[in-house]
């Protein structure tokens, strides 16, 4: 069953848009990953088929509930300036995955900043459960998206 999870996250120094591509958000969540399980980043990061995840690019407008229009940001102009809001989603597409990744939602440190290449940003929040402010989060089995 697939989840979707957002982190809600700001920059604390800018991010130029080079570092704003899919690559390097990849390595974002290879980092987070293993910074609770080292050997389930260690695995996802040497798998060579398809990936049990898919990453958002980071996003900076609001999903508003009343819109049905949930169109995701997929570029960036200009670098995104220290204090932005943005969040993050991150699609689990095996079982399992969720699960193994608990602690990881657990154990996430305000405080401590993540590296986006050359910009530090905290995580403010990670939603794994439906919220009506936004419609990126949930769960549905295959035969519901099928």
């Amino acid at each position: 069953m697939p989840y979707s999870v957002v982190l809600n996250l700001t920059p604390k120094s800018p991010i130029p848009t080079k570092y704003l591509t899919s690559r390097h958000l990849h390595a974002l969540f290879l980092t987070l990953v293993s910074s609770v399980d080292r050997n389930l980043g260690d695995r996802l990061h040497e798998s060579t088929g398809n990936k049990p995840f898919t990453i958002s690019h980071l996003q900076t407008q609001k999903p508003s509930s009343k819109s049905r229009d949930h169109t995701l940001q997929w570029q960036h102009k200009k670098f995104l300036p220290p204090g932005t809001n943005c969040w993050w989603r991150v699609s689990l597409l095996d079982d399992n995955l969720f699960s193994e990744l608990t602690q990881l939602w657990l154990k996430i440190n305000p405080e401590q900043p993540w590296h986006l290449e050359p910009a530090n940003l905290n995580i403010i929040s990670i939603l794994s459960t439906p919220k009506s402010n936004q419609p990126w989060v949930g769960s549905f089995s295959y035969q519901e998206l099928y």
